[in-house]
């Protein structure tokens, strides 16, 4: 129980707490916070204790302080800087060290403002942790075995159309990635959903044996990039699915096609190195380079000629101005064949390890305009 003296004496040094502002100094950089009575009531609150006797404490709660003072917080915290890859214009690794970040704990503030309210002249010390540890350190990355250039790729666009800003996108998104020895890579997984919001735009793509736009298209000109490349280091690909047609800017039978959520491309560092991604594009191109430590691995990519032709289908478009004799070609359509592909790849011991899988390309229509005297029954 709590007698009138013990709730007088708690009533008088909240008067105290709250009698007007309090400044907190940091000691090392001369900054300063002011917090005025206003705020410093709003946190204000009181809590029971029974040792070393029954009594009534004052003191400030800890998230009503970081609420009333978020925008000052921000201004005086900064973030741990993590260490970190990178590859100069002579593809040589380095590693940037990790800094710490300096944090402003609530806990510890409103602790501070309890006893610089009490200090003469109501002034304390700010309490500023410069020791916020980064989330990756330098020894962290060497860990990783990164010791060079394993493996690159490039593929060609034209400049400027709708589809590049989808390209570049998903490639920042990516630049930088770091895949752990033994760890499987989803790209949807760390990309999400293709979103206005998450930069991405409408542009066509291939939906039902269709171009339609849809937001994100595109990528999968990045998606046969980066499969190019991680198939040539001879990491291990678990998932990936070809182009339903032929698009000849991409090797025949080795690319690949994204949506969200599938098809995906999923692929597994299975070397004792890590896997350094980095992404670079100009107005024509895009490249995806692998850094790590294969292991010796040599990659031999075969493709066997085309099999299977299957000529285009034919869909006539009536058109009552067009004469009964005349005709014009909308789209022109194309062949549709099989290949097989394959991928052999040599190990340093002399052993060897051969993948092969058939890729089919569907026929595109062929679109003809012409009277409707001339279509078919």
């Amino acid at each position: 129980p709590l007698g009138p003296a013990a709730v007088a004496a708690a009533a008088k040094a909240s008067r105290v707490l709250i009698a007007g502002p309090v400044v907190l100094v940091d000691p090392t950089s001369g900054k300063q916070i002011e917090v005025t009575a206003a705020d410093l009531g709003a946190a204000l609150a009181g809590r029971t204790e029974l040792t070393p006797r029954p009594q009534l404490v004052a003191f400030f709660r800890p998230e009503v302080i970081a609420d009333r003072l978020h925008s000052v917080i921000a201004r005086l915290e900064q973030a741990p800087r993590d260490a970190r890859f990178e590859v100069d214009h002579r593809n040589r690794v380095h590693i940037a060290p990790e800094a710490p970040g300096v944090r402003l704990d609530p806990a510890q503030l409103a602790d501070a403002l309890v006893l610089a309210a009490r200090a003469p002249g109501r002034i304390g010390t700010l309490p500023l942790d410069r020791a916020a540890a980064p989330a990756k350190r330098e020894a962290d990355l060497r860990a990783l075995g990164i010791k060079g250039l394993v493996s690159e790729f490039t593929t060609y666009h034209p400049c400027c159309r709708p589809r590049v800003e989808n390209i570049h996108r998903i490639a920042d998104l990516l630049d930088g990635t770091v895949i752990e020895p033994g760890q499987t890579f989803s790209v949807n997984a760390a990309v999400g959903p293709r979103t206005t919001k998450n930069g991405f735009a409408p542009a066509p793509t291939i939906e039902e044996g269709e171009m339609v736009d849809s937001v994100g298209g595109g990528i999968s000109q990045f998606a046969t990039t980066l499969f190019n490349a991680v198939f040539h280091g001879g990491y291990d690909i678990i998932e990936r699915t070809p182009h339903s047609y032929y698009f000849a800017r991409y090797p025949m039978g080795h690319e690949a096609t994204l949506s969200y959520p599938k098809p995906d491309l999923v692929f597994k560092n299975d070397t004792d190195a890590g896997m350094l991604l980095v992404c670079r594009y100009g107005k024509t191109f895009i490249k995806v380079q692998v850094f790590g430590d294969n292991g010796g691995r040599r990659v031999e990519a075969k493709v066997s000629p085309r099999r299977d032709i299957v000529k285009p289908p034919v869909e006539y478009v009536a058109n009552a101005a067009r004469a009964p004799d005349d005709e014009k070609v909308v789209e022109p359509g194309s062949i549709g064949w099989t290949v097989t592909v394959s991928r052999v790849i040599a190990f340093p011991d002399g052993s060897k390890r051969e993948e092969t899988r058939k890729v089919t390309y569907n026929p595109r229509v062929r679109r003809v305009e012409v009277h409707p005297c001339r279509i078919p029954e």
